[in-house]
């Protein structure tokens, strides 16, 4: 039966309610008994990635009921929505691992700049990804560093810029050594997940002069109501929010320049005038350029 409960014992609530506790939506585990921490034979179907790096010993578990086979110094990515079960733990095994939710990784935005990144979230032609010492060692901090730091009652003067940033890093180096193994070899993504790519990849270079959906359905030729229903399937929120997402984030850069007017701004992202702009600006944000600017 499947279980909507987190893969430790130690949150035998819902990971996601255990995220709310967070300053951010992530949670970082250390596990250095897998066989107290894990449950075994029980299929878990979760709405949040799920990374782990295995540091010692050997994990067997299944993912789409597909059999895999994870040793001391690889990783696993395991992607939302997908049925996870563990079968077997071989003694003195370890792990590190973070779990975290779609929308936190989706509001950073790297998917923008970097859209290959979704690729490391596909189950397919692996999940498995070898890590080698000196990425083990940077990947293991980062996420030691993360839970460190994702606490509501930090002190720390830029808790949110140090998370962001450290996550944004973790995902970078993650990134790296997915590409770096998967050299020579085809990356499969499933149909849905490879048009989600493709549409990321053409609001990256169009987000400034177009934000019509239908503009991008146009390039992918495929219909608007195809394009929202796949995008909102895979990523849990509709194309327009991605492609206003992209406008915003580079309204907001912009604005962080005193050297550009408002008008200026509207023109660079193609908006009909600065009034338009400016009532775009605040429905998405709450507030008006100017004030912003504050």
């Amino acid at each position: 039966m499947e279980k909507e409960l987190s893969l430790f014992h130690q949150s035998s609530t819902a990971v996601l309610d255990e995220l709310d506790s967070f300053k951010f939506r992530f949670s970082v585990h250390e596990m250095q008994d897998l066989h107290e921490a894990v449950m075994l034979n029980s299929p878990i179907r979760s709405e949040f990635f799920y990374i782990f790096v295995v540091k010692a010993g050997e994990i067997y578990f299944k993912l789409n009921r597909k059999e895999y086979h994870a040793i001391a110094g690889e990783l696993c990515v395991i992607p939302p929505s997908a049925l996870i079960e563990v079968s077997a733990i071989l003694p003195k095994s370890e792990a590190i691992g973070i779990a975290f939710c779609p929308d936190f990784f989706l509001s950073l935005g790297l998917h923008y700049s970097h859209p290959q990144i979704l690729e490391i979230f596909a189950p397919e032609p692996s999940p498995i990804i070898a890590v080698g010492a000196d990425e083990l060692t940077t990947l293991d901090w980062l996420l030691k560093r993360l839970k460190q730091i994702n606490y509501p009652k930090s002190d720390h003067l830029f808790q949110e810029e140090v998370l962001t940033n450290t996550f944004s890093q973790f995902i970078y180096e993650l990134a790296q050594a997915y590409h770096r193994n998967q050299v020579g070899t085809q990356i499969k993504l499933r149909r849905k997940e490879n048009l989600v790519l493709l549409f990321f990849k053409e609001v990256s270079k169009y987000y400034k002069k177009e934000r019509g959906v239908q503009f991008y359905a146009n390039l992918l030729f495929i219909t608007r109501k195809y394009l929202s229903k796949t995008v909102k399937q895979v990523t849990g929120k509709t194309p327009g929010f991605f492609i206003d997402e992209a406008v915003i984030k580079e309204a907001k850069m912009l604005l962080a320049d005193p050297k550009l007017s408002i008008s200026e701004i509207a023109q660079s992202l193609n908006f009909a005038d600065q009034s338009t702009f400016g009532k775009f600006f605040k429905k998405q944000v709450g507030l008006a350029p100017t004030s912003f600017r504050i």
